[in-house]
């Protein structure tokens, strides 16, 4: 962001990026980007096998 001149990013966090992102034309369609950092926030935190292999065959 800041290589384009976007000061707006507070703390940096993901999500805030993507909606930034979004406000600014960067992404088109923020439902599927923040859709995609909550399975990603989800999938960090699997060990189970079959749950695993149901993530990684949608990513």
């Amino acid at each position: 962001m800041r290589l384009h001149g976007i000061q707006d990013a507070e703390t940096g966090s993901p999500r805030e990026i993507l909606q930034l992102g979004y406000q600014y034309g960067f992404i088109n369609d923020s439902t599927v980007w923040l859709l995609m950092l909550k399975k990603r926030n989800t999938s960090v935190h699997i060990y189970n096998t079959v749950i695993s292999r149901y993530f990684r065959c949608r990513v």
